[in-house]
């Protein structure tokens, strides 16, 4: 909210949106290869770690003089691209080596799509609902939340699913095509296509409704 009030920042506020999309493509181009070489228990770990960081990092932005708390919730934002890299590049190939079957993979992978469509609908009003309930600092609480339910996730990796996280270790598997020859192949081209526009549009809608809304409804200082 800080950067709704200023004009001058509308700029800096599309960057912290736009830079978690920049850094979870950058990470993927490589993530799938160590993925195909080291499996999926380690991008999967590493992913929970670094959100529970970027959340951490973001909920005590507030407490830093506003000329670096830009800096310091884009370095929160940019590891946030890093553990959703992890998380869905990881957890898919996870799941396509756990369920061969096309049939079997295709339900699995709808039903984890499903939660991440469930987790977007849920996020945003529960993250809403400790700044209008008036508590003291509210929008700190589902930060600091979320990041406790991260660490929690990774402990429970550790130390009860790691064993059963796929690794890739047969060297008779012919090795991977490089990124140019996936990109010529007509179904992942057109897959390409339709993800670039369908995220475009929301990142378009992330970057200027706050800013649409804050205008429009005068939200109370504070807010």
């Amino acid at each position: 909210p800080a950067y709704l009030n200023n004009e001058n920042d509308y700029l800096r506020m599309g960057i912290l949106f736009g830079s978690n999309a920049g850094i979870q493509m950058i990470t993927n181009l490589f993530l799938g290869r160590l993925i195909d070489r080291y499996g999926s228990s380690y991008p999967l770990f590493g992913g929970m770690i670094a959100l529970c960081a970027s959340t951490t990092i973001i909920a005590l932005a507030g407490d830093i003089n506003y000329t670096n708390r830009f800096y310091i919730v884009l370095v929160g934002r940019m590891l946030q691209g890093v553990s959703s890299a992890c998380a869905t590049t990881g957890g898919m190939a996870w799941l396509a080596t756990l369920f061969p079957d096309d049939e079997q993979r295709g339900e699995a992978m709808g039903k984890a799509m499903t939660g991440i469509g469930l987790g977007a609908l849920v996020g945003p009003p529960f993250g809403a609902a400790f700044t209008t309930l008036g508590v003291d600092d509210g929008w700190r609480y589902p930060f600091l939340i979320l990041a406790f339910l991260c660490l929690l996730n990774a402990g429970l990796q550790a130390v009860l699913a790691w064993s059963s996280l796929p690794v890739f270790e047969d060297e008779d598997e012919e090795p991977g095509g490089s990124i140019f020859q996936l990109v010529r192949d007509p179904y992942i081209a057109l897959g390409f296509v339709i993800n670039f526009f369908a995220n475009g549009v929301m990142g378009v809608l992330e970057a200027t409704l706050p800013t649409r809304l804050n205008h429009t409804y005068h939200p109370p200082a504070g807010w």
